[in-house]
């Protein structure tokens, strides 16, 4: 196996891994059982304490990274994938300043509504 190949091999593995952990995550928290899905270190507002627990978040973005070194290497576009679309969710999620930015549990039940659809917005593609 060449070593493009490999790479591909590892991104298709990791973007399912996302995959499966978002789903259980985001269902947790549409269901009101996991608000800090979205709650990253990288993306914590300035006036939130600094022991937030964000190791979920920040696990799942360890992993956002990953996928997007990968794309990069194969030539992939990052943008609008699922692993950049979970990024921005949480980049969202931190913004206090956009007063449409919905509770954690909005944002979980838009982001599982768009993996069904494949579709940002949730609609039919």
């Amino acid at each position: 196996m060449g070593r493009t190949a490999k790479l591909y091999q590892r991104l298709d593995t990791l973007e399912a891994e996302l995959a499966r952990e978002l789903v259980r995550h985001l269902t947790a928290c549409a269901e009101g059982r996991n608000d800090l899905v979205f709650c990253s270190r990288e993306f914590l507002p300035t006036h939130y304490p600094g022991n937030m627990p964000t190791e979920l978040a920040d696990q799942l973005l360890e992993k956002v990274e990953e996928i997007r070194r990968l794309r990069e290497q194969v030539g992939a576009p990052f943008q609008g994938s699922l692993a950049s679309r979970y990024r921005e969710s949480c980049r969202q999620w931190a913004d206090h300043s956009d007063a449409q930015r919905g509770s954690a549990q909005a944002l979980a039940k838009k982001f599982l509504a768009e993996m069904v659809t494949g579709s940002p917005g949730g609609g039919a593609a």
